[in-house]
């Protein structure tokens, strides 16, 4: 029977160099080409008329000061005769998109049931370049970190993460589009876009971070992708009546397209992350916080967001709050790559290693060096001072590097890899410490206890051979009423006197039956060796969260298992000296003995010689 934890390490393989160099790869030519466009996207210049309608789509709920709204004096609770609207009025009035600055729109306003018709011209709507950058920013960012982690361990939980990123940037990308010439294409374009947000954010709330849903949680999952379509086919409808209808949308289903969905998924969302933390118990609770706090956020003033582009038309209003969710995304994608390096927040069963951050340093620093190209070849083109000074700029960055090779390091080891840092120096000084181990009872607990709590094992055990070549559990953790010993000729046991290295047991047959399963379940069989010959059996389990051992944390335990051979080699002649001593005292005692008892014997024989002297003299006597 398979364990959790071994299907996590199944399903989570070693990411190999080629790899992290596509994702790395894809990941710049994603930012490069996103950037190209929103550029190109931001140089139009969006209009605005000042006003919002209520959910019946007629009734002006908020105008504007300053805005052509209020200047031709519209005001809160006018109607709009929509039935004479062109296709430009409708769509603005209803969704509200953005039109281009200088636009006119003709419309009859109804108040007190005199009619007016009045001309507006659309003013810029100031901020909104800011908002669409942001939101593009954020959006990227975390779509690069969904690629990241779907490459890793693809998975309904990363997926759903993936598709938050894209739908904002998508979105992003696609509103500065948004004229009532292409008001199709663009709108089914959001429209997706939001279904996608809505589905791949109910995903991921409902399986993070351990993927595996259960009771609520599995019942979110399950209904996040109908939800997504159901909120996709009522805009759609709403849409459609727009473009085709003689009259608004009915006012049910503005209100749910407006209101009352944005809200439910937001309120849903909210009370997943809540539970979720609330199951999360001591220190995994403290790594999950800032995930959880920073998602919450971005949940909370997304939902804000909409609500207030729906109510307002405060060009102020509608330009900081995105702004202000777009930089709570960006905290949130920060928070989930500081926990997935540093504390497993996601169980991509893969932890950043030292190689894939010296990728991302150097190709940074080969983008500075590019940039410095370009500048120069921009500015000193015409000048022999180009290549001077490109030259000279290589060889600063290539001192620069030689000097700052060991605080990166240190920055590296002590900042990105603080909990693997101190781990690996707490295992090193095991590592020193079992050459002057006391006793072999010490090395057994060492062995186990030590390993298990620096690198948060979820079971570790130590079996040791005995004179018989039985191998019998001198200490555990996670391992209560499980077996307490190997017999020589097991399967395991074989493989590491033939290999005398350590083994995934994914990777080995292994049938055993009475050993811990579920997280408990060892993963790993690293051998203690004495001279080639098979001491100990130290077997571990995976994290507490369910991960398995990296390869790096393998060779950690492996270095162990050195200095534990030593001890157990020293401990076992030292105990072999001590008995010579004790078995020599013994002999040189028994030798006292005899020669105390050969003096005895003498007296003896003396003292019955001059008995049998006096006998014969007293019998000649008489």
């Amino acid at each position: 029977m398979k364990s959790h934890a071994v299907q996590a390490e199944s399903t989570a393989p070693a990411t190999p160099t080629l790899i992290t160099v596509s994702i790395l790869v894809l990941c710049v030519a994603i930012v490069m080409l996103s950037f190209v466009v929103l550029v190109i996207s931001t140089q139009r210049e969006f209009g605005v008329f000042g006003w919002n309608v209520g959910a019946d789509g007629t009734t002006i709920i908020s105008v504007s000061p300053g805005l052509p709204a209020a200047n031709a004096g519209i005001r809160p609770g006018d109607v709009i005769e929509f039935a004479t609207l062109p296709l430009t009025g409708r769509v603005n009035l209803e969704v509200p998109e953005a039109v281009a600055v200088g636009d006119e729109l003709s419309v009859n306003v109804l108040r007190d049931g005199h009619r007016r018709s009045v001309t507006l011209r659309a003013a810029p709507q100031v901020g909104s370049q800011y908002a669409t950058v942001a939101a593009f920013v954020s959006g990227v960012l975390v779509s690069a970190l969904g690629i990241w982690l779907v490459l890793l361990r693809p998975s309904r939980m990363t997926w759903g993460f993936l598709a938050i990123g894209v739908a904002v940037s998508a979105s992003s990308l696609a509103y500065p589009w948004s004229t009532p010439q292409i008001f199709f294409i663009t709108s089914v374009s959001l429209l997706v876009d939001n279904a996608l947000l809505f589905a791949g954010l109910l995903i991921f709330v409902s399986r993070f971070p351990g993927d595996n849903p259960s009771g609520w949680h599995r019942t979110l999952d399950q209904a996040a992708i109908p939800i997504g379509l159901a909120y996709l086919a009522l805009a759609v409808y709403y849409g459609a009546d727009i473009l085709v209808g003689s009259a608004p949308p009915p006012y049910a289903v503005g209100l749910i397209a407006d209101y009352i969905f944005p809200a439910f998924v937001g309120i849903v969302a909210l009370v997943a992350l809540a539970l979720s933390l609330l199951e999360a118990r001591g220190s995994a609770r403290q790594r999950l916080l800032p995930v959880m706090s920073t998602f919450a956020l971005y949940v909370a003033l997304n939902a804000g967001s909409i609500v207030a582009n729906s109510l307002y038309t405060n060009p102020i209003a509608n330009a900081v709050i995105p702004i202000l969710a777009a930089l709570s995304l960006v905290l949130f994608a920060i928070a989930v790559t500081y926990g997935t390096i540093r504390h497993r927040v996601i169980d991509v069963g893969f932890v950043a290693s030292r190689t894939l951050v010296y990728t991302i340093l150097t190709a940074m620093l080969v983008g500075v060096f590019a940039l410095i190209d370009f500048f120069i070849g921009t500015w000193l083109a015409r000048s022999q001072l180009a290549f001077i000074v490109e030259i000279v700029a290589a060889v600063s960055i290539g001192f620069s590097l030689n000097t700052m090779h060991g605080r990166v390091d240190l920055f590296v080891d002590s900042v990105l890899f603080r909990r693997r840092h101190l781990a690996e120096k707490r295992l090193a000084r095991v590592a020193r410490m079992l050459p002057h181990a006391p006793s072999i009872d010490f090395v057994d607990e060492t062995l186990s206890v030590d390993p298990e709590s620096a690198l948060e094992l979820s079971s570790s055990a130590v079996f040791r051979r005995q004179s018989d070549g039985t191998f019998r559990r001198r200490f555990a953790v996670g391992w209560d009423g499980s077996t307490d010993s190997i017999e020589p000729s097991d399967h395991l046991v074989v493989l590491l006197q033939a290999e005398l290295e350590p083994l995934r047991l994914s990777d080995v047959r292994w049938p055993r039956a009475d050993i811990p399963t579920g997280l408990h379940q060892p993963l790993l069989a690293v051998p203690i060796v004495i001279r080639h010959e098979l001491a100990a059996i130290a077997l571990y389990g995976g994290h507490v969260g369910g991960e398995a051992l990296d390869p790096d944390e393998i060779r950690s335990l492996r270095e162990l298992a050195v200095p534990a051979g030593a001890a157990y080699d020293h401990l076992e002649a030292e105990t072999l000296r001590q008995q010579l001593e004790e078995l020599r005292e013994s002999n040189a005692e028994l030798r006292r003995d005899r020669d105390a008892q050969i003096g005895a014997l003498d007296i003896v024989r003396q003292q019955m010689t001059a008995i049998d002297a006096l006998v014969r003299q007293r019998a000649d006597a008489g």
